[in-house]
């Protein structure tokens, strides 16, 4: 099979290429295993995550430059539990560290922070992790407290609607253990026996003639993952393993009532930068928040079904919010 010019000039290896050195992530469990995971906080298990990326890589954490972590809910609003995990994971206090919060894709905003650092020479090698703890900051406390004048704008108001109206795991893994010894080593989200009968019985969850219900929705779900990037000139100086070449990414706004299809516009715009096809594309990861979001993608950009999410989605893993993405691209890493 023929290869296209601008896929030929992607896979060439440069000297200055950003590449991924390690990327490790966490079991993703879901709140409804409560008795599974209910008393784990989300700084322990972001502690493990920055440990095993480095000590994978064999890397000297003192070289670690910056750290930009992709969180939604961060605990008290700031990044001193987050700093707090790094700390304990043996990253030095000379480390800098940051959260940043774009929603559903805050892992990869976080990776292609560092990317773009490394890439004009502000650092040289950084991690860019993401967690997110449903259990401990998810629910009506986390809502926000809008005033009236700003809810009359409708598009404002909109912002409130419920999203969704409109095993190759094992490897990347690294195993979690709580006080009281219970050992989390695989996803628990997917569940045996799930038939198409099974899900037609399921009542929709934000309205009576609306079509998305538990079935069809992404779990609330634990979770943290962590990549580290470097140039290639630097990885193969200290030799360091390269999992992969990280080169661009792209974001999209779209209107508050089809929140989530972000993605059917940012991956045309993506693919614009590069010069690519949608058919010079391998495989596609599209997040699954609710199901009519990725077929809502699938379908715009024209892509065949059999070429997205091929290890599973949001749905049948879990959707940790800010971790997602992070998850993700340890997924594609081999």
């Amino acid at each position: 099979m023929s290869v296209s010019p601008a896929k030929a000039r992607l896979l060439e290896k440069h000297e200055d290429d950003i590449v991924i050195v390690s990327a490790v992530r966490s079991a993703i469990t879901g709140k409804w295993r409560i008795q599974r995971h209910k008393d784990t906080k989300p700084d322990p298990t972001l502690s493990s995550v920055l440990r095993a990326a480095y000590e994978r890589a064999k890397l000297d954490p003192q070289l670690i430059d910056d750290i930009a972590i992709g969180n939604v809910l961060p605990p008290g609003g700031g990044a001193s539990a987050a700093h707090m995990a790094a700390l304990h994971a043996g990253i030095p206090e000379e480390t800098s560290i940051n959260i940043v919060n774009r929603q559903c894709s805050s892992g990869l905003t976080a990776i292609n922070q560092i990317a773009n650092e490394i890439r004009v020479g502000q650092i040289q090698i950084d991690i860019g992790p993401s967690v997110e703890s449903m259990t401990f900051g998810y629910g009506s406390a986390a809502a926000p407290d809008v005033s009236d004048e700003v809810l009359s704008n409708l598009a404002a108001a909109n912002c409130f609607l419920p999203m969704g109206v409109a095993g190759k795991f094992r490897e990347d893994i690294i195993v979690g253990e709580e006080e009281r010894e219970v050992v989390v080593h695989a996803d628990d989200g997917i569940l045996e026996g799930v038939t198409a009968e099974s899900l037609a019985k399921l009542k929709p969850a934000f309205s009576k003639t609306g079509t998305t219900h538990a079935g069809n929705a992404s779990q609330v779900s634990d979770g943290a993952a962590a990549v580290i990037l470097t140039t290639r000139a630097l990885a193969k100086k200290i030799s360091l393993p390269i999992l992969g070449k990280f080169v661009t990414s792209s974001v999209a706004g779209v209107s508050p009532r089809v929140m989530g299809a972000g993605a059917a516009f940012a991956i045309p715009k993506v693919l614009d930068l590069v010069g690519l096809m949608a058919s010079d594309v391998g495989f596609y990861e599209i997040n699954e928040a609710f199901a009519s979001q990725a077929v809502y993608s699938i379908q715009k950009l024209g892509i065949k079904e059999e070429k997205v999410n091929l290890n599973g989605g949001a749905i049948a893993i879990g959707h940790p919010l800010g971790c997602t993405y992070g998850q993700v691209t340890v997924t594609v890493c081999p």
